[in-house]
């Protein structure tokens, strides 16, 4: 009995020993802090802000991941005091330097600019002498490419080289352009000729009341007329003038554009003349003249006629005598009826009806007579 007692209190105390050893080495808890919730980030692809949540629970290529920069806010612009001094005159200032009532000393005086001379503000050459600008005077302007001019008082042409864009020239200048380029020539009082492509001019005149030019080649022409009464002479001998401005009647300005067809030279060549501008031009031609008036375009041959045959209806030995709107012509022996550039060789006896189709240009031209005025 003693030794089974003995065994039984031994291994009671074993047990209660393990058991204070094993709870000594479990670690003693800590009392625990609140942590701080943390930021939302700001998702710089969308604009509504999301909670921030552990990367395994999103999608690692997701932009939200992204922490945007923080931009600092738009404040408003620096205002300054209406008299603010100090700036602009030596830096910092002296006192006593400041004038009565704490203003700063009046800036030195601008130079005056330079008075106009009448040309375009872009026409001004700094390192040549001063471009004159009169009546009896033209502002050659080269644009681009290639273009040669030859003085009045000169054999040969000289070429304007890219330094050489201004010059002015007197009546009796010509200009050409051989292959490619383009220049201008600006007149006294607003009136101006700019040429782009092969042409060659010529100006014959300046005066004070009329503009005379001459244009033995052409590809694309503008004409603005101004002021002064405008002559141009095209290639094909015809005339175009732009009238002067008249008080009385002030359309506005001219303005005539022609253009050259593209063909090929050995055919002789066309243009169209398109009138641009707000009061009608006169075109006198081999055949007659043409009042192109505002909006009209009309085309021509730029070479002249071998023979020149006139527009209006001559019967020769023939008879005419009108059919209504048509005329009707009776040879009693052989004769030669032209008429608008045909020509009729009729034999004695034979007869011949021409009808123009539209139109009465065989009507009788009636005269008004002119009335004394009421009351004298």
């Amino acid at each position: 009995m003693r030794r089974s007692s003995w065994c039984c209190l031994l291994l009671v105390g074993w047990v209660c020993a393990v058991a204070a050893v094993a709870s000594a080495q479990q670690p003693v808890p800590r009392p625990t802090q609140p942590q701080e919730p943390q930021p939302a980030q700001v998702d710089p692809m969308r604009t509504q802000e999301l909670p921030s949540r552990p990367r395994e629970q999103g999608d690692p290529l997701d932009p939200i991941w992204v922490a945007a920069p923080k931009m600092p806010l738009f404040q408003g612009f620096p205002v300054f005091p209406l008299r603010l001094s100090g700036y602009g005159t030596g830096y910092p200032r002296r006192p006593g330097e400041l004038e009565a009532g704490g203003l700063l000393p009046p800036l030195p005086v601008v130079p005056v600019a330079e008075e106009e001379t009448g040309w375009p503000g872009w026409a001004r050459a700094r390192s040549k002498a001063p471009l004159v600008y009169a009546p009896d005077k033209a502002l050659l302007v080269r644009h681009s490419d290639r273009v040669w001019w030859k003085a009045p008082d000169e054999d040969a042409f000289v070429p304007l080289y890219f330094h050489d864009k201004l010059r002015v020239v007197d009546a009796g200048t010509e200009v050409e352009v051989r292959q490619a380029g383009g220049f201008e020539v600006l007149l006294h009082g607003g009136s101006r000729i700019g040429l782009l492509g092969r042409s060659a001019l010529r100006i014959d005149s300046l005066g004070e009341a009329k503009i005379e030019l001459t244009l033995a080649s052409l590809t694309l022409v503008r004409l603005d007329a101004v002021g002064r009464k405008c002559v141009v002479h095209l290639p094909d001998g015809s005339v175009l003038t732009v009238a002067a401005d008249s008080a009385e009647d002030p359309a506005g300005p001219g303005s005539v554009v022609i253009d050259r067809a593209i063909e090929p030279g050995w055919l002789g060549g066309r243009a169209t003349m398109f009138n641009g501008g707000a009061r009608p031009v006169q075109w006198k031609h081999a055949f007659g003249t043409v009042t192109v008036a505002p909006g009209e375009k009309i085309d021509f041959f730029l070479t002249p006629p071998k023979v020149a045959v006139a527009g209006e209806l001559e019967t020769g030995e023939a008879v005419a005598s009108p059919d209504g709107p048509a005329m009707t012509c009776v040879a009693e022996r052989d004769a030669v009826v032209s008429w608008s550039g045909a020509r009729f060789r009729l034999s004695g006896g034979s007869r011949l009806r021409l009808d123009p189709l539209l139109g009465t240009p065989f009507a009788p031209t009636v005269e008004k007579t002119p009335t004394a005025p009421v009351g004298r």
